[in-house]
C-alpha cells in the first residue's frame, strides 16, 4: 500500500531506541570503509556519503526560544570523477539581526594511507553574499581516490519558526541519514514529512513506522528519523524543483505552551490566514483602499473608454495593463512598491501587477480576488498548514456570470485564463475571507497538428507542404518563437533534424495576434535524396517533422513521478502521391501502445490508396502526472513514438 504522511507531533524528552541508531566517532573510520572500493548498493557510485547525523535541539534561553543543529557528515570518494564536485562545501548562515550564527566546525581528510588532513581555522572563509546571507566556504585538502572526507558544524538560531529543513537524500547515494529532536522548550512543532509518498508501508506500531522501497529503509517516531540506503536523486525530465523530490523533514512553530498557561495557537486556520491578509495594509489594503488605486483608476478612464459589459470591461482592463507595464522578472506575493509609482516606471513584478490589476478590477466593480501559488521551480505546497512562505506568485481569480478566468498580466502573448508557464503547479489558493479555498489548476490539453501532402518526384526527392496548427500552450510558445524570428527561419533547422538535406521555401503565419484563435504556420519545403537507395529499392520516411527527436527519460527506473506541466496531443495526418515509377513494397506497420488507464497512448496507422499512402498517428498524454510505478510504460511510450518518428516505407523504382 501507499501511505501518505503529514505528521503532527507534539516533541518531549525522551530516550531515543538505542539500537535504531547510528553512531559516528569524530575521525574514527572502521576498516570496512577504510578498504572500500566499490559501494554494493550503487557500484557505478563514483562517491558516497558514508554517514551524516543531524541533532535538533530546542530550548528555552531567558524569555526566548532558540535551537541548535549539530551536523556530522563523512563522504567515501571511490573514484575521480566526483572529486571536482565534493572537494568544496559552502554551508550558509542568516546572518541579519543575528538570527544564525556558527558557533563550531572542522574539516579533515583522511587519505588511503591513514593520514588526516585537518583544516585550520583560516581555511575557512566566511563569505558575506548579500545584507541577509553568509557562506561558511572551505575546500578539502588531498584529495584523492579513496580518500574520506569528514565535517562537522554546529548552529545556533533564533528562528524557531520555521526551523531548517532537513534533506535525506543527496546528488551522490547515503548509505544512512539520522536525525533526532530533543525538545525541552514551551514549544511544539508541525511536522511535515514529505518526499516518501512512494514508499511501502512495511510495519506500524504504536511508536514506530517503517517504510521501504527496494533496498531503501525509512523508520522514524516522534523525535527520530532514519534513511538507510538512500538512491541518489539529481535533476531528470519533467520534475518541478529537485527538492520536491528528496526525502526530507520540515518543522512549523504551531503551538507555545508556558507553564500553567492554555496552549497558545501559532498556526492560524486558512480562513484565519485570509482574514489576515485581506485586513492587512500591505496585502488587501493595497487594492481594497480607494487611496491605493485612485491615480490608476483615472490613468485607465483617461485612455480608455470602458464597456457596459462586465467580461468586455475585465478584458480591457487587462489589456490595458499587459500592453503598458512589462514584467521585470521579478516574483512575490507582495508589491515592493506603490502601485502608481511602479505604473510609472512601465515595469513591475508578478506582484505588482496582478494588485494593479486587482485595484483597477475593484474600482470598475468587478468582483476579483488574490490567488497565491508556488511556481514550479519555487516547489509544491502543502494544503494541511497555511505556510505563506510556501507561496511565491500572485494572480487574480475573476468570476463573471458563473464563468470564472485565471488572470496574470506579464505577458503580452497569454490571453485572459492563461496562466503563465512557470505556475502550472496543479494548486493555488484563492484569498477569499468567505470562502478561502485551493482550486486546481487544470489547462486544456496541447494539441499540435501536423497535415502534410508529399509528393515523391521521379529521382528520389521530395516535394512537400505543411500547415502546423497548435492551441494553449503550444500555440503560446509557438507565438514567441515567432515574435523573435518573424520569417520562420527556425524551420529549416527543424526539418533538418530528420532529413539533414532539407530547404525550406517559404513560411506563412495565420492568427499570429488572435490570442484566442489556434496559431497557425504553412510552410513549403523541398527535401533531395529524401531516403536511402539500395539499388531499386528506396526506404523513405514519412515524417519530416515530430516535436521529440529522442527519448526524455534516460533511466532505468524512478523513483518519483514525471510531472508534464500540461497534457499535450500531437497528430500527424500526412499524404505521399507516388510516381509511376513507384511501387510500394512495404509499409511501416499500424501499432498502438496504451498506458494504464489510458492516461497516455500512442496509435499509427498506415495504408494505400492507388498512388498514395496515408500515415495517421497520434500520440497522447492525458494525465500531466505520473506515478513511479508507470515510470517504464511511459518510458516505453515514448520509445514506440520515436519508432513511428523513423518508420519507413519501402519502394521500388521500376526501370
Amino acid at each position: 500500500m501507499k501511505f501518505f504522511y503529514t505528521l503532527f507531533f507534539i516533541f518531549s524528552i525522551c530516550q531515543i531506541p538505542v539500537a535504531q541508531s547510528y553512531k559516528m566517532e569524530w575521525g574514527t573510520i572502521p576498516p570496512v570503509d577504510r578498504i572500500m572500493e566499490v559501494y554494493a548498493e550503487d557500484p557505478e557510485a563514483g562517491a558516497v556519503i558514508l554517514g551524516e547525523i543531524g541533532q535538533f535541539f530546542f530550548r528555552n534561553e531567558s524569555k526566548e526560544h532558540d535551537y541548535q543543529l549539530n551536523v556530522h557528515k563523512r563522504i567515501k570518494l571511490l573514484d575521480k570523477k566526483p572529486v571536482a564536485e565534493l572537494a568544496s562545501v559552502s554551508i550558509p548562515y542568516y546572518h541579519f539581526n543575528d538570527s544564525e550564527w556558527i558557533i563550531s566546525i572542522d574539516a579533515q581528510t583522511i587519505t588511503p594511507d591513514g593520514r588526516v588532513h585537518s583544516l585550520s581555522r583560516k581555511d575557512f572563509y566566511f563569505e558575506k553574499r548579500d545584507a541577509h546571507w553568509t557562506h561558511v566556504n572551505f575546500t578539502f585538502p588531498q584529495l584523492q581516490e579513496g580518500a574520506i572526507l569528514e565535517y562537522r558544524y554546529s548552529l545556533r538560531s533564533n528562528n524557531v519558526v520555521q526551523p531548517r529543513t532537513w534533506y535525506f537524500q543527496h546528488s551522490i547515494p547515503t548509505r544512512f541519514s539520522q536525525l533526532s529532536l530533543h525538545n525541552s522548550s514551551y514549544l511544539s512543532f508541525a511536522t511535515l514529512f514529505e518526499g516518501a509518498e512512494y514508499m511501502e508501508l512495511k510495519e506500524k506500531t504504536k511508536n514506530e513506522i517503517h517504510l521501504v522501497s527496494g533496498k531503501t529503509r525509512f523508520l522514524f517516531s516522534d523525535q527520530f528519523y532514519l534513511m538507510e540506503n538512500a538512491p541518489a536523486i539529481r535533476e531528470e525530465a519533467y520534475m518541478t524543483t529537485i527538492d520536491d523530490y528528496r526525502v526530507r523533514l520540515r518543522l512549523q512553530l504551531s503551538e507555545i505552551i508556558q507553564p500553567g498557561d492554555f496552549p497558545k495557537a501559532f498556526l492560524p486556520t486558512w480562513e484565519q490566514a485570509a482574514h489576515d491578509l485581506i485586513d492587512s495594509p500591505f496585502f488587501g489594503g493595497l487594492y481594497l483602499a480607494k487611496k491605493s488605486y485612485r491615480k490608476l483608476n483615472r490613468i485607465l478612464l483617461n485612455n480608455l473608454d470602458l464597456a457596459t459589459d462586465p467580461e468586455r470591461r475585465m478584458r480591457q482592463i487587462y489589456q490595458f495593463l499587459v500592453t503598458r507595464i512589462h514584467w521585470n522578472g521579478l516574483n512575490g506575493v507582495q508589491p515592493e512598491r506603490e502601485l502608481y509609482d511602479a505604473f510609472q516606471t512601465g515595469k513591475a513584478s508578478t506582484a505588482e501587477l496582478n494588485f494593479m490589476l486587482l485595484a483597477l478590477l475593484h474600482a470598475q466593480n468587478i468582483v476579483a480576488h488574490p490567488v497565491l501559488t508556488s511556481t514550479r521551480q519555487h516547489g509544491r505546497m502543502t494544503q494541511q498548514y497555511p505556510l505563506m512562505d510556501q507561496f511565491n506568485y500572485v494572480m487574480v481569480l475573476v468570476s463573471i456570470g458563473g464563468r470564472t478566468w485565471l488572470l496574470d498580466p506579464t505577458d503580452p502573448l497569454r490571453p485572459p485564463g492563461m496562466p503563465g508557464l512557470q505556475t502550472l503547479n496543479k494548486k493555488a489558493w484563492v484569498v477569499n475571507p468567505e470562502w478561502p479555498q485551493w482550486i486546481n489548476l487544470e489547462v486544456p490539453p496541447c494539441r499540435d497538428r501536423y497535415t502534410v501532402e508529399l509528393q515523391l518526384d521521379a529521382s528520389g526527392a521530395l516535394h512537400g507542404r505543411m500547415q502546423a496548427r497548435y492551441s494553449s500552450y503550444s500555440a503560446l510558445l509557438e507565438r514567441k518563437l515567432h515574435r523573435q524570428a518573424p520569417k520562420g527561419h527556425y524551420w529549416s533547422q527543424r526539418l533538418q533534424r530528420l532529413h539533414p538535406e532539407a530547404m525550406l521555401d517559404s513560411v506563412q503565419f495565420l492568427n499570429a495576434t488572435d490570442l484566442d484563435a489556434a496559431f497557425e504556420q504553412q510552410l513549403s519545403f523541398y527535401i533531395p535524396d529524401a531516403g536511402q537507395s539500395f539499388g531499386n529499392f528506396l526506404y523513405l520516411p514519412l515524417v519530416v517533422y515530430a516535436n521529440f527527436s529522442e527519448n526524455p527519460f534516460k533511466q532505468k527506473n524512478r523513483n518519483f513521478p514525471v510531472d508534464f506541466p500540461y497534457p499535450f496531443e500531437e497528430e500527424w495526418q500526412i499524404t505521399l502521391d507516388l510516381p509511376p515509377n513507384y511501387e510500394v513494397v512495404e509499409l511501416p506497420k499500424s501499432t498502438n501502445y496504451s498506458l494504464p488507464d489510458h492516461q497516455g497512448e500512442i496509435t499509427y496507422e498506415c495504408k494505400q490508396e492507388g498512388k498514395k499512402i496515408l500515415l495517421d498517428c497520434r500520440f497522447t498524454m492525458r494525465s500531466d502526472f505520473i506515478e513511479p510505478a508507470l515510470y517504464p510504460h511511459l518510458k516505453q511510450l515514448f520509445s514506440h513514438y520515436l519508432q513511428q518518428v523513423h518508420a519507413k516505407v519501402v519502394l521500388k523504382k521500376n526501370q
